[in-house]
């Protein structure tokens, strides 16, 4: 092999399809190993003659018109390029627009809000003012005194409350009952709260100066709010509660009698002084 020969230029740009035949005709026929070097000088890869000196550049294709581009408002991309629309715009943002837009979904939000706050406000501040109203808990012997209260339903829910022996939770519950009419409950000492949901203010219990001898759902003191005597509900519906106990503390050994109508059905009953009466969903209880 003869020494220093160059190596043969490849013009690969000139024919990049024949390079693969090329490989496979050196592989095949083994010129690699049987051919001397200088049998390539002045030849390319593909043993054609190749002209002295470096091999001619190539022609790069003059890039589009102007005209060629769609009327974006950016620049077009640099001479050459492969396409004219091989650029991604570039992402633009309007900050100012998201602030305006931002501060005045606030300004909206804060304008139909202030009515509600005011109103939330004045409405706690009403409440706040009555010691024992509304809905909340107290503490026996320190917020409520024991003894006999009476309230009345702030809506169709009817008003609940709960004589507790502890606070806080659902436990702890010695009594309770929920009242559509007038609730009357006697909070003892041995009680340590006492909870109430949907009810008006409790007051002190104070008898009537008259009985009356019709009545609604609630409890009722017979001989001081009732007359005594029998009782009827001609028209009683499905669901009628009612019972007859000692006393307002409303604990179950102090039960004497009830009913609960599946169905409608008349009702009637017979109430003695000093007890207590309670009717729910029964109507209008009238005298015989």
């Amino acid at each position: 092999m003869a020494a220093n020969v160059p190596w043969p230029t490849p013009r690969f740009e000139t024919r990049p399809h024949r390079i693969g035949v090329a490989i496979h005709s050196v592989c095949k026929q083994g010129v690699w190993a049987e051919a001397g070097m200088s049998d390539f000088e002045g030849k390319d890869w593909f043993g054609e003659e190749q002209p002295p000196g470096p091999a001619p550049a190539l022609p790069r294709p003059a890039p589009p018109p102007a005209s060629a581009y769609p009327p974006s408002g950016y620049p077009p991309p640099p001479s050459g390029y492969p396409s004219p629309y091989g650029y991604p715009p570039p992402r633009r943002t309007n900050r100012a627009a998201a602030w305006w837009i931002a501060g005045g979904t606030l300004l909206i939000v804060a304008v139909f809000a202030f009515p509600a706050i005011i109103a939330v406000v004045l409405s706690s501040s009403d409440s706040s003012s009555d010691a024992r109203s509304s809905s909340d808990e107290w503490v026996v012997g320190k917020d409520i005194q024991p003894g006999v209260y009476r309230a009345d339903a702030t809506n169709e829910m009817g008003c609940y409350w709960a004589r507790r022996r502890k606070l806080g939770g659902r436990g702890g519950i010695i009594s309770a009952d929920t009242s559509r009419g007038q609730a009357i409950v006697e909070i003892v000492e041995s009680d340590v709260g006492f909870t109430s949901v949907g009810c008006r203010a409790w007051e002190p219990y104070v008898p009537p100066e008259a009985t009356v001898d019709n009545f609604d759902d609630g409890d009722w003191a017979v001989g001081e709010q009732v007359e005594p005597g029998t009782y009827v509900a001609d028209d009683a519906p499905d669901g009628c509660y009612w019972e007859q106990a000692i006393g307002f503390r409303h604990d179950l050994g102090d039960l004497r009698r009830n009913q609960f109508l599946e169905q409608p059905e008349p009702q009637s009953v017979t109430l003695d002084t000093g007890e207590r009466f309670s009717s729910k969903n029964c109507g209008t209880w009238r005298r015989a």
